[in-house]
């Protein structure tokens, strides 16, 4: 009989595959997009995408083959809520349906048909894992604790992968990272540009509270504005007389 898949080696189950293949059998791969908006959505969650994926592959199987009972592999202590979520979204897909479903904690352990599921699925995903790897070079299993795959997602989060799940706790420490780096990369520049910019002061500039996200600061001596921004460009605002003598200002003070 066919076991657990994690059990194996993907030469072992590619092996099985091929004898697994004769009888029905149906595949829906669910793509990180569908995966992210799940977990960070308001009203989705991982099980339910899951109940309804499940729901899918019942129904599209049951066009092939008469089905009595489905064994289902719970993603989830709570049994009975994901033979219910399952339930549920059959009949939406069809109301006459008739089938027992049965729910279990580690199903594809204890029991040989959801073992050969498990098995058509994880040689689906090394499929899929190969194919990447043939476009964008080795980036490991796929896993979090695979050191090769955090390596490729350290050196290429910021590229726009679709096969990232950016709702992985993992991408998400990158983002974070980058946002507290961004953030003191502007608080320096901030306190740089105050200052740089004190020197006008004693010109009767006052410093002002800034308008937006990129300013690092606004003075005003009452007749021009000066402000200087995150990347470096300084703009002056006025009168054109006011304006002009407020960049020869700026100019003499080297700024």
């Amino acid at each position: 009989g066919a076991k657990d898949s994690k059990q194996l080696t993907s030469e072992q189950r590619e092996m099985l595959v091929e004898k697994l293949a004769a009888y029905p059998h149906e595949i829906i791969s669910v793509s990180p997009k569908e995966i992210d908006n799940a977990v960070m959505g308001q009203k989705d969650n991982l099980n339910l995408l899951e109940a309804r994926v499940t729901a899918q592959l019942i129904y599209q199987l049951s066009k092939k083959v008469s089905l009595s009972e489905v064994i289902l592999d719970s993603p989830t202590r709570t049994v009975a809520s994901h033979t219910l979520a399952v339930k549920e979204a059959l009949l939406k897909l069809d109301p006459t349906i008739k089938v027992k479903l049965t729910s279990q904690i580690k199903a594809d352990a204890n029991h040989p048909v959801v073992g050969a599921a498990s098995i058509f699925a994880k040689t689906e995903r090394d499929k899929a894992i190969k194919k990447l790897e043939s476009k964008h070079g080795t980036l490991g299993s796929g896993y979090p604790a695979d050191p090769q795959t955090q390596q490729f997602l350290a050196e290429h989060w910021k590229e726009p992968h679709d096969f990232f799940r950016k709702s992985w706790e993992s991408y998400q420490r990158h983002v974070t990272g980058a946002a507290q780096k961004t953030l003191a990369s502007f608080e320096q520049k901030e306190h740089s540009d105050k200052k740089k910019f004190s020197a006008l002061q004693e010109h009767g500039f006052a410093f002002l509270p800034t308008t937006n996200q990129y300013e690092t600061v606004r003075l005003s001596n009452g007749k021009s504005t000066v402000i200087a921004y995150n990347t470096g460009k300084v703009v002056v605002q006025g009168p054109s007389t006011d304006k002009h003598a407020t960049e020869k200002l700026l100019a003499n003070l080297r700024l």
